[in-house]
C-alpha cells in the first residue's frame, strides 16, 4: 500500500493534479501519525497494510458524510468536491467482490472451515478476512453469515452445551 501511494504520488506530482496531491499528502500524513503512535508504543515499527486500508476508509466514510450533508443543504460546489475526494481515495482500495462473488466466497469459506452452525461464525469471517482483505464489507458479510445459518436451520443453530435445556 505504501508503494501503491508513494507511486500514485508522483504520478501526481508529475501530472500537477493538485487535488490528487493534496489527498495522497493527507494520506500519507495520517499513516506517519499512525506510525508514530504504534512506535512510541513499542507495538511496530510501521502501520500494516490492513491498517492503512481502514485509514483510507474511514477518510472515505468521513467525505461521505459530509457529501451528504452538503447534499441536504445545496451546498453542490463543496458536495462535488467531496465526491471528488472520495474518488481519488476509492482508486487506492482493492476493487470491492460482487454480491455473487461474495456469496461465493462465504460458501466456500463455510466449506472449507467446516462452519454448520452460527458459533462458527468467527472462523468463516478470518478465513473471508485473510483471503479478502478489504474486498469486501465484512459488517454485511457476518449479517449475511447470519443469515444463511438461519436459514439453513429455520432458526439459529445452538450448540447442545448452550441450549435452555439445560
Amino acid at each position: 500500500m505504501r508503494n501503491l501511494i508513494n507511486d500514485q504520488l508522483k504520478l501526481a506530482e508529475s501530472e500537477g493534479s493538485i487535488l490528487r496531491l493534496r489527498m495522497l499528502r493527507l494520506i500519507k500524513t495520517a499513516i506517519a501519525d499512525q506510525d508514530n503512535a504504534l512506535r512510541a508504543t513499542g507495538q511496530a515499527e510501521w502501520v500494516p497494510d490492513d491498517n492503512i486500508r481502514d485509514i483510507i476508509k474511514t477518510m472515505i466514510r468521513q467525505r461521505e458524510k459530509s457529501a451528504q450533508g452538503y447534499e441536504e443543504h445545496g451546498r453542490l460546489d463543496l458536495f462535488d468536491g467531496e465526491k471528488q475526494e472520495i474518488a481519488i481515495l476509492t482508486e487506492l482500495l482493492p476493487p470491492q467482490l460482487s454480491d455473487e462473488e461474495v456469496t461465493a466466497a462465504v460458501k466456500a469459506a463455510m466449506k472449507s472451515t467446516g462452519a454448520t452452525e452460527i458459533r462458527h461464525k468467527g472462523r468463516v469471517m478470518r478465513e473471508l478476512r485473510k483471503l479478502y482483505p478489504g474486498q469486501m464489507d465484512f459488517q454485511q458479510v457476518g449479517k449475511y453469515i447470519e443469515a444463511r445459518f438461519h436459514n439453513a436451520s429455520g432458526c439459529f443453530q445452538q450448540h447442545p452445551e448452550h441450549s435452555p435445556e439445560r
